[in-house]
């Protein structure tokens, strides 16, 4: 898992999820190619990112530093995060979610941001069969999470058909919106702009040839391609071409 696990400005790589472990290493980058090497013990935390929980990066705290959340394991009613303290070592937390365990449980696509704009990494969850809403876990900071589950219209029905889910900033008011992509027939990209209380405000908009152009199997490629603040979408990867493709923006929904 690449993440800056001790707020350096380098990305390192962590390690977890193997059964029979207690620990998780971690490589710190020196920046040459080279890597410092911690092994820490971590308790139940390894034990439970072995049950093929989604290990799910972020900075949970706001102390820029990358931590790691898991989620998405049958019976849990919790979210354990393990909060990097930047030298190997990770103070762990196992919080209550109420039902918001079990909705990642589900087929749902497990998606980081920061949804509120407070600096701190959130979870949502997008496309699982038959849901109308959009369920956010907002972090508090300190392993606690607030949870919303507002409806999203006909958005939840889009993410559900197979639909390639694309975080990012899509309007650039410094919160994590939620686009779809790659349903063959479509020819839009349907955006959901997070009002940051866990409503969602739904935009469908045209994009022409590029609907199609993503159902080919290409690889979705999501980046701030012309320094605007805002995310753009790009494709690449299919059979045959010969560009790089990339839709008009739509019009961003009112923040």
């Amino acid at each position: 898992m690449p993440g800056d696990f001790n707020r350096d400005g380098r990305t390192d790589l962590a390690l977890t999820g193997t059964n029979g472990w207690s620990t998780l290493p971690v490589a710190f980058s020196r920046g040459d190619g080279t890597f410092d090497v911690t092994n820490r013990d971590v308790g139940d935390f390894a034990v439970w990112a072995a049950t093929g929980a989604t290990v799910v990066p972020g900075d949970f705290n706001r102390d820029g530093r990358i931590d790691l959340a898991l989620t998405g394991t049958h019976d849990w009613t919790t979210v354990p995060i393990a909060f990097s303290r930047g030298n190997g070592a990770f103070d762990i937390t196992n919080r209550d979610v109420g039902a918001f365990a079990a909705w990642a449980a589900t087929d749902a696509s497990v998606v980081p941001g920061d949804f509120d704009r407070d600096g701190r990494t959130d979870i949502a969850l997008v496309g699982a069969n038959g849901w109308s809403t959009v369920p956010v876990a907002f972090s508090r900071g300190d392993g606690v999470f607030a949870i919303t589950n507002k409806a999203v219209g006909d958005f939840a029905a889009w993410a559900a058909t197979g639909a390639e889910v694309v975080p990012g900033d899509f309007n650039g008011d410094g919160r994590t919106d939620v686009a779809l992509t790659g349903t063959s027939g479509w020819n839009t990209v349907p955006i959901a702009f997070s009002r940051g209380d866990g409503n969602f405000d739904i935009v469908n908009p045209g994009v022409g040839d590029f609907a199609a152009w993503a159902a080919t199997g290409a690889r979705v490629v999501p980046g701030d391609f012309d320094g605007d603040g805002r995310t753009d979408i790009a494709l690449t990867g299919t059979n045959g071409w010969s560009t790089l493709r990339s839709p008009s923006r739509p019009a961003p929904a009112s923040a």
